[in-house]
């Protein structure tokens, strides 16, 4: 949408809906008999809203770009074996800026700078005990937040056609907010328990 003649507004809305099966039957290797205890069936809907507003600037030296929005995710998890049941929403944030300036025909510098947040699996959300392997029982944490990604990049490009010679150069960084990881403990029978915690690094 056009508000002056180098100035642009952007709006864009995205609906999803999707459905999934996570499934795992474990059966015992003497009598091949199915365990209930050891299995799952769990079905995931999973609804996400993601409206977001930007604005451009478009000149002959200049390109600018300004960008956010929201996104909003429900997840809804239950057990087709037991009926347990659990849902989880998320409400995350993300951003963007870009910056293109042509200094002259040959050169130009670039700027951008990104954030968003990633939801956790549904493998790390689901508090349901994975006794899989007995020896390092696995079990989901309900209580995780997403992780937030800031992402910086800038380069500098000058290149001249007629020589066929130029000099490019490149600098970028990620940062990672609340990252989800695996932590492990040993209980007093040797048994290791996994489950999953945020961290920043």
């Amino acid at each position: 949408i056009a508000l002056r003649k180098k100035i642009f507004l952007d709006v864009e809305y995205t609906l999803n809906y999707s459905k999934s099966i996570n499934e795992r039957l474990v059966y015992d290797n003497s009598t091949k008999d199915f365990s209930l205890d050891l299995s799952n069936d769990f079905k995931t809907s999973s609804l996400k809203h993601r409206p977001s507003l930007g604005m451009v600037y478009r000149s002959k030296k200049l390109r600018a770009s300004l960008s956010a929005g929201v996104e909003q995710l429900g997840l809804t998890n239950e057990d087709q074996f037991t009926g347990y049941r659990f849902e989880s929403n998320f409400t995350n944030f993300y951003s963007n800026l870009y910056l293109r300036y042509r200094i002259n025909q040959a050169a130009s510098i670039y700027f951008n700078y990104e954030s968003q947040q990633n939801t956790p699996s549904i493998s790390q959300l689901q508090p349901v005990e994975n006794r899989t392997n007995p020896l390092n029982i696995i079990q989901g944490n309900p209580n995780l937040k997403p992780n937030l990604t800031h992402n910086f990049y800038f380069s500098f490009n000058n290149y001249n056609f007629k020589t066929k010679s130029g000099l490019y150069t490149y600098a970028g960084a990620d940062f990672i907010q609340d990252k989800v990881t695996s932590i492990s403990q040993t209980n007093t029978d040797l048994i290791r328990e996994t489950s999953y915690t945020n961290v920043n690094g």
